[in-house]
């Protein structure tokens, strides 16, 4: 043991997926009231697939760069597809001012919420290490940040510790819940390596 948290080959189905959290709490002979926190914290999941979806909808729309793009075609291209609602009429300068896609997303996530019911692209979105930058689904086994093995997160873990240390002080249910479902995938042989 590294003193590492887990890295997981995928993201958990648990907060997206009644059936598996049912089986999750099962599992575990966790009390039902577990399914009322898991429920607030698979919020917080969704928005971190929502905010993975509009990073990759920006890169996918080459609107990465450090070009300005009128705020109306930022939203419609980005905001919208990834699952946030805002009202661009407030954007400082109105809809035809323009932005960078880092100094809208700030403005989004400030004055923005995602939509109810949003769901990720059929097969998830594709994320990117956090360490290498390579296109990655596995992910740390207490913040859920994108990590494409182990390797890249044992290397990235001094900067990485102080979002994992926040997570793990606040997403307590989470935590358990991703664990026993990856080992329940996975067996109890397997998930000592990941």
């Amino acid at each position: 043991s590294d003193g590492l948290p887990a890295w997981f080959p995928s993201a958990p189905r648990w907060p997206d997926d009644p059936r598996v959290l049912d089986e999750v709490i099962a599992a575990a002979k966790l009390p039902p009231m577990v399914r009322n926190l898991a429920a607030m914290e698979s919020q917080q999941r969704r928005l971190d697939a929502s905010h993975r979806h509009l990073k990759a909808l920006a890169r996918d729309a080459g609107f990465a760069g450090s070009g300005k793009r009128r705020v109306r075609a930022l939203y419609d291209k980005l905001a919208e597809p990834a699952g946030f609602e805002a009202c661009v009429e407030n954007y400082p300068g109105g809809p035809e001012a323009t932005a960078s896609v880092g100094e809208f997303v700030q403005w989004l996530f400030s004055n923005g919420s995602v939509r109810q019911g949003y769901q990720p692209p059929p097969g998830g979105v594709v994320g990117r290490c956090d360490a290498c930058g390579k296109a990655a689904r596995g992910e740390c086994g207490t913040c859920g940040e994108n990590f494409c093995s182990r390797a890249c997160l044992k290397a990235s873990w001094p900067n990485h510790k102080s979002i994992c240390d926040t997570v793990a002080d606040n997403c307590q249910i989470s935590l358990v819940l991703t664990a026993i479902e990856h080992r329940r995938a996975l067996g109890n042989g397997e998930f000592s390596k990941c």
